[in-house]
């Protein structure tokens, strides 16, 4: 039997992150393009329910991306049931004019799985209008800050968010119940120093 010395073994497994990496940055891109469409359609507007939402986007998800397994249910969720967490069923409600809406997806592609999430605003209310476009704003300080701290522990997480929302003068409630790890393939960045952004 023919053993790998460490060096080899080093390579192999490098090549073998970079390969892993380089496939859950496509299903990232295709999770993407599927959200693009999902915008190009209108799919989110008022009048319409979010199951209806919902619906379509598995349809697109389906026929054009050719997925067919979610790592987690699909989420849309309007008004008020935008409060509700991840494990809640609220009552289906139509998009009404000024609403808040956010899709929370995990498509898999070839057994990679991508989340993606996105927030609209229905209507042109400016504060939410603004709202919208300051959580895109910390999503990329939060990011950031995880890319440069790849070790960082959950409760540790969970202190870095409260630090970042009190400076902004705000109030986060943090409720976590928890959540499984799925048996699709994601990456440990810190084994490929890479980062996924």
């Amino acid at each position: 039997m023919q053993t790998l010395t460490d060096q080899k073994a080093r390579e192999v497994l490098a090549n073998d992150s970079d390969v892993r990496f380089d496939a859950l940055m496509l299903a990232e891109q295709r999770a993407f393009a599927m959200l693009s469409v999902i915008e190009e359609r209108r799919l989110i507007r008022q009048g319409r329910t979010e199951r209806e939402i919902e619906q379509d986007i598995l349809n697109i998800a389906q026929i054009e991306f050719g997925i067919d397994q979610h790592w987690h249910k699909r989420i849309v969720r309007s008004g008020k049931n935008t409060l509700a967490v991840f494990a809640d069923n609220p009552p289906v409600r139509e998009v009404l004019d000024d609403d808040l809406v956010f899709v929370d997806l995990g498509p898999v592609f070839d057994d990679w799985e991508a989340d993606i999430g996105k927030t609209y605003v229905i209507g042109s209310n400016p504060e939410k209008i603004a709202l919208v476009h300051e959580l895109e704003r910390q999503f990329e300080l939060i990011n950031t800050r995880l890319i440069e701290t790849p070790s960082i522990t959950a409760p540790n997480f969970i202190d870095m968010l409260v630090t970042v929302r009190c400076r902004q003068d705000t109030v986060l409630e943090v409720r976590s119940r928890g959540t499984s790890l799925p048996s699709f393939h994601m990456l440990d960045c810190r084994a490929s120093g890479k980062s996924i952004t």
